[in-house]
């Protein structure tokens, strides 16, 4: 017997004083309305964590809940040199996450702290109880490197390349891995 969803069209129509046949058209992409209403409609149910069925069983291809069972917690490990360069990275990482119910809280490090002090830094901020974490580039100084890669949690280094050369090589090698038999 299918589980019954939680949130509904009615609730997200409820929401926005629609009807449920216009809230369905809009997330089904059919035309008939302006692109300001199917964008307060589709931004509304994602917010309400509402899923099509389409949404559900990709979700599923790729091995993700679209309704967790927990609450969890990733930081963005930055500098203060890098926030503002960050800041647009952050704002997609946080939809994409709160979307699942998850939480990305950005954490700045200190520009300067002795090596003895990094594991009470760490413990005060919380670092240790996350989910996993993401490592911006650039992270200034090199001393933080090590400690956060050692960290026992999923790590995710986000690196971008520095020269077009890098970029291109890169993808050739994940494109040879990835079309390996």
């Amino acid at each position: 017997m299918p589980i019954r969803k939680q949130v509904t069209l009615k609730t997200v129509a409820g929401e926005l004083g629609l009807t449920v046949q216009t809230v369905s058209k809009a997330l089904k992409g059919k035309p008939g309305m302006s692109e300001a209403t199917r964008q307060l409609i589709v931004l509304t149910a994602e917010k309400l964590g509402y899923y099509t069925k389409d949404q559900i069983r990709s979700l599923k291809l790729e091995r993700i809940a679209p309704y967790p069972v927990e609450r969890q917690r990733f930081l963005l490990v930055q500098t203060e040199e890098s926030v503002s360069y960050n800041r647009l990275l952050l704002e997609g990482l946080h939809q994409r996450f709160a979307s699942f119910g998850h939480q990305l809280e950005p954490v700045v490090l200190p520009k300067t702290i002795g090596g003895k002090a990094m594991p009470g830094w760490l413990e005060e901020h919380g670092v240790h109880y996350a989910d996993g974490i993401f490592i911006a580039p650039s992270i200034v100084p090199k001393a933080w490197e090590a400690p956060l890669f050692q960290l026992p949690l999923p790590r995710i280094l986000l690196s971008f390349p520095r020269r077009a050369n890098e970029s291109t090589a890169s993808s050739g090698m994940c494109t040879k891995r990835l079309s390996r038999p």
